[in-house]
């Protein structure tokens, strides 16, 4: 099965592209599953380290059975995981968070991580993906790294500077809760702390603001 581990049934034929952010954090897993489909979300890929929650159905193998029943395939990207020892950083503030994202930048640049980011974007040009970890606040999460290294391979340009929110979400594609696409630039996250999900898009196409 290769370096991922994956559990789901068969993906629609028909989807949209592009790649999205989601928190878990104050969310059930049913909550979180009807979210995914809103957003038309057809594979999941978790990139926390140990993909374990004491929220029941929110633990790999049980969000796996959860997505699949509901026709979203399950990956799990341990590579592109966040040490445990890196963490703080990214819940703190200014020259803290910005060195927290540097090291983790660091680490997407071995092998394995490398090769991570490369299916992660190879699977967002052909379907929908949410990109999954548990805050909801994107910006303290390392999944906004993520984004922001894969929009960078999507684009064929640099990937926005993820030491600062607003540097990321300065381009941008954004869908809302029912999964509604607006003009943008190639990646925008759009922080919902209220419902736990950051509604962020990457697209394989950049299109031009329209103001």
């Amino acid at each position: 099965m290769g370096a991922q581990d994956h559990v789901g049934s068969e993906v629609p034929t028909t989807v949209t592209p592009g790649l999205v952010g989601v928190g878990y954090e104050g969310l059930t897993v049913g909550e979180l599953v009807a979210r995914l489909r809103d957003l038309g979300v057809t594979r999941l890929v978790d990139v926390r380290l140990t993909p374990i929650s004491r929220k029941p159905g929110l633990s790999k193998t049980a969000l796996g059975r959860e997505l699949a029943a509901a026709g979203i395939v399950y990956e799990h990207r341990r590579e592109l995981g966040n040490p445990k020892s890196n963490r703080a950083g990214f819940a703190s503030e200014g020259l803290q968070r910005a060195d927290a994202r540097r090291r983790y930048v660091g680490l997407l640049g071995g092998v394995e991580a490398s090769g991570a980011l490369d299916a992660l974007t190879e699977a967002g040009r052909l379907e929908r993906v949410a990109v999954l970890c548990f805050e909801a606040e994107q910006d303290r999460c390392h999944r906004d790294v993520v984004l922001a290294q894969a929009q960078r391979r999507l684009t064929g340009g640099p990937a926005p500077n993820a030491e600062h929110a607003e540097d990321v979400c300065a381009f941008g594609l954004t869908a809302d809760v029912d999964g509604d696409v607006t003009a943008g630039r190639a990646y925008l996250v759009e922080d919902s702390a209220a419902d736990g999900l950051d509604q962020g898009v990457a697209g394989p196409n950049p299109v031009s603001p329209t103001k």
